[in-house]
């Protein structure tokens, strides 16, 4: 997950072709982030942005008074913690994988993505709550982990690497 709170009187920048070096990583991913003329920009003149400019441009989520930014942060991650997480990680899967393939291999990859998260507890607790108007407990576990491993598992990799996947959405 990519979202970057900025203080105030932060500065960003990729300064490299000043000193006589190329940015390699940067190249490759700036312009994902933030467009290619506003990378190309901060990458061929190696000028900093202030923070109210890194957020007009979408390389900040927002700007926020330096005193402030940890209580921000905390008050970000509270809200992202409100989704069920094994849902959470999949949107953000395929935002982020979604963006590289083919729109049909996408939506393939999306309603796989869907199907697998549909079949957890997660899930199943989600709608439960929804119909009976009632907040949901929700706490990231596969389908049937809570009462066969009578709790919480940890460090469970749930999402099956991108080779699987492409085996999955061929179809």
């Amino acid at each position: 997950m990519r979202l970057l709170l900025a203080a105030d009187d932060a500065q960003f920048g990729f300064p490299e072709v000043r000193l006589g070096v190329p940015t390699i990583v940067g190249a490759l991913r700036l312009p994902d982030r933030i467009g290619m003329q506003h990378a190309l920009e901060i990458l061929l003149t190696g000028d900093r942005v202030d923070a109210t400019r890194a957020a007009e441009i979408g390389l900040a989520l927002r700007v926020v008074p330096r005193a402030d930014l940890l209580d921000e942060a905390h008050h970000l991650a509270r809200r992202l913690c409100q989704g069920a997480p094994l849902a959470v990680r999949a949107v953000n899967e395929m935002a982020h994988r979604g963006q590289r393939l083919p729109w049909t291999e996408a939506v393939r990859f999306g309603e796989t993505m869907r199907r697998v998260v549909h079949t957890t507890d997660d899930a199943k607790e989600g709608m439960a709550a929804s119909a009976e108007r009632r907040r949901a407990a929700l706490d990231g576990q596969v389908a049937g982990a809570r009462a066969s491993r009578g709790g919480r598992r940890r460090g469970t990799r749930f999402f099956p690497p991108p080779a699987v996947f492409a085996r999955l959405t061929r179809d």
